[in-house]
């Protein structure tokens, strides 16, 4: 589908909030989903943590998981990724790891999904699983996806093609979009702001408000004050199905 069917398929009125909003999000959403990274089966192994888990996120996300979101780094009580399927919540751990995982991330994705109030746990790895940590997993109904799983759910979402923000060259990863959608909520932003939201460091905080800059959605610098937006979302709108 592309990004004009968007406004087609959309029964609220054009000049509503409601529409604006819906519209806003179901592009961020479609454009990230076909956002794949650009990871291939030779490098995901070399991933760092967030990393893993934004390309698991888009992974699920193109095999039909749906609300699929990354939770925050620190006190996530073993859940990385919340996401559903069908009638189905599920709580989903991420380990890009060297060696085959144990028992571990079974034990806390499995107390984590209650947290989450999640019917099912689950645990992705670009590696295998010790034969303790499947015998605790069938015990406590956490789904195992090991690297085989991974791979037949990367080869499932192939075709999706890159995607470019108005022409501009600018690769519509998800940071960048998340970036706008925060921008956009907030009225303002900065890199503290990014830092503290999304987790990244200040050099890709910084890129992303440059890359806003340019999109014409911020202010240009004035000092350490944060940055105004200064696009409506209305526009942001048109710009991204330009």
């Amino acid at each position: 589908m592309g990004l004009f069917d968007l406004f087609k398929k959309n029964k609220t009125q054009p000049n509503s909030d409601n529409y604006i909003n819906s519209t806003l999000s179901s592009i961020m959403q479609e454009l990230s989903e076909k956002s794949d990274k650009n990871v291939t089966t030779e490098n995901f192994d070399n991933l760092e943590g967030l990393e893993f888990e934004n390309w698991c996120a888009n992974l699920l996300r193109n095999n039909g998981f749906i609300n699929v979101g990354v939770t925050r780094a620190s006190g996530d009580q073993g859940v990385d990724i919340l996401a559903e399927k069908g009638e189905i919540k599920y709580a989903i751990q991420c380990k890009c790891y060297s060696s085959d995982l144990g028992n571990s991330p079974i034990q806390e994705v499995h107390a984590g999904k209650s947290m989450y109030n999640c019917h099912v746990g689950a645990v992705m790895t670009n590696r295998h699983f010790t034969s303790g940590a499947k015998e605790l997993a069938e015990a406590t109904g956490v789904l195992l996806w090991d690297r085989e799983k991974l791979l037949q759910m990367q080869s499932n979402g192939e075709g999706s093609e890159n995607n470019y923000i108005s022409g501009k060259g600018l690769d519509t990863d998800s940071v960048l979009l998340d970036a706008i959608d925060l921008a956009l909520a907030e009225g303002k932003i900065n890199t503290s702001l990014l830092q503290r939201n999304l987790m990244i460091g200040y050099g890709k905080a910084a890129n992303l408000i440059d890359k806003m800059e340019e999109m014409g959605i911020v202010s240009k610098a004035d000092g350490s004050k944060p940055r105004k937006v200064i696009m409506s979302k209305d526009d942001v709108v048109k710009m991204l199905i330009k």
